[in-house]
């Protein structure tokens, strides 16, 4: 038999103002998800999202689905016309494996598979969320963390978290906006499988059963978005460019893990090891560098095309402190050399840096913050990264050889042109100026 949410007692579809006078609401987290789904997911509406992604030649029928060498890839931008909200679902249960990799270094893969019915799955092996119920509660602590809103282990900040969850909505949220989904979890003794429906109005009991030799534990989380709520259909993923667009999370995530984790995306290894191998799909590498440590760190390539795209704690987001730092420091360097070499002040900018030099970067901060829950932007003070980020000799040294120092040497020496071309020029036109007045 099934049951409701018990924060669901208000028809989802049909909310309604309820007050003394009728004009104020007062809404549950999860009324308030529904109604102002923005404010959880970032915009909704369909627009054109463009980016890179990387493609491959086809496999041919006696290439195997476990290719020991990896696949030649390239990089081509392209566009498709969808809600930001279906990328932002696919993140937050994609981030979820990641961050399980993160704390089980014996977790071996993370399967990510679309299927052309519009149905997404995310699998991981490794250790799982605990089979129990939650304390004071006839609900297994599973099916909290998949309904209920504000609920998680990311709340304890005396705690370092090194994950990309914070806010304790992610995989609820997801729920909220599916048709259906569908949980599994098997431990060393148990097998734990749950269905939702109707945005996870509908909850069925879990059914658990002991689990087999056979069995691998680990995590399987299955779900058919509400297309209608986003303003697409379910066939719009079967779309090539809509898919490859998708599919970048798969080749993020194997930049950001640790080399002996497997990621496939629908059957196949997505043949990225390092962060290196995936910096090299845009370009040649002027220069690998690192910061830190395991613990909290950063490692960053530069290249030689405008590319910039970051990663904090698995989470993909190309704007904020992080990446600002880094042009903020070569942009510096810029200007100290280019300053002594005109005998003059010589301001570089970040921007101008950014135009020319391309940077891909992962991170491991704990507790880090962002901008909002779209994690786009991160937001952490440079002074509070947990490890100090310096430009070695070695990374100096490989700009300077590069032909983005050339670029950048010519934007100055034009610049510095038409700085003495003014400096010669304002005199003589003064000198004229008060001619004509006499």
């Amino acid at each position: 038999m099934s049951s409701s949410s018990e924060e669901m007692d208000v028809d989802m579809n049909d909310l309604k103002e309820q007050s003394a006078g009728g004009k104020y609401s007062w809404l549950s987290v999860r009324e308030h998800a529904w109604k102002r789904p923005d404010s959880y997911l970032g915009p909704i509406p369909v627009t054109e999202i463009s980016n890179h992604v990387f493609c491959c030649a086809p496999l041919t029928e006696d290439m195997s689905e476990t290719i020991k060498s990896p696949v030649k890839l390239s990089t081509e931008v392209v566009s498709y016309q969808a809600s930001p909200a279906l990328f932002k679902f696919w993140d937050e249960i994609v981030v979820n494996a990641f961050d399980n990799a993160c704390r089980d270094p014996k977790q071996k893969y993370i399967h990510l598979r679309i299927g052309s019915d519009g149905v997404f799955t995310v699998s991981n092996d490794g250790d799982a969320i605990p089979i129990e119920k939650w304390n004071n509660s006839d609900r297994y602590i599973i099916e909290i963390l998949f309904v209920e809103l504000m609920s998680g282990e990311n709340f304890d900040d005396s705690k370092k978290r090194k994950g990309g969850g914070k806010n304790g909505v992610g995989a609820a949220l997801v729920n909220l906006f599916s048709k259906w989904m569908k949980v599994q979890v098997i431990s060393d003794k148990e097998k734990y499988t749950q269905h939702f429906e109707n945005n996870s109005s509908v909850i069925h009991p879990p059914k658990i059963v002991p689990s087999k030799k056979s069995d691998t534990k680990g995590v399987s989380v299955t779900w058919m978005p509400d297309y209608d709520r986003i303003g697409m259909k379910a066939t719009d993923v079967s779309d090539n460019d809509l898919l490859s667009l998708l599919k970048m999370r798969a080749y993020d995530i194997a930049a950001c893990s640790r080399k002996n984790l497997s990621v496939t995306f629908n059957g196949e290894n997505v043949g990225i090891k390092t962060l290196s191998d995936y910096a090299n799909v845009f370009d040649t590498v002027i220069v690998k560098d690192s910061c830190g440590d395991d613990d909290t760190g950063c490692e960053f390539c530069l290249l030689g095309t405008s590319v910039c795209i970051g990663f904090v704690n698995g989470v993909r987001c190309c704007y904020g402190t992080l990446v600002d730092a880094i042009y903020k420091d070569i942009a510096d360097k810029f200007s100290s050399v280019f300053s002594k070499k005109y005998k003059r002040p010589i301001v570089m900018k970040p921007s101008q840096v950014r135009d020319q030099i391309g940077l891909i970067v992962k991170s491991t901060i704990s507790n880090p913050l962002f901008a909002s829950q779209t994690k786009e932007k991160f937001t952490t003070r440079r002074e509070d990264f947990g490890f100090t980020l310096t430009l070695s000799n070695k990374v100096w040294n490989s700009i300077e050889k590069s032909n983005a120092y050339t670029s950048l040497q010519g934007i100055l020496q034009k610049e510095e042109d038409k700085s003495l071309f003014l400096t010669a020029l304002i005199p003589s036109l003064i000198d004229e100026f008060f001619l004509d007045l006499n």
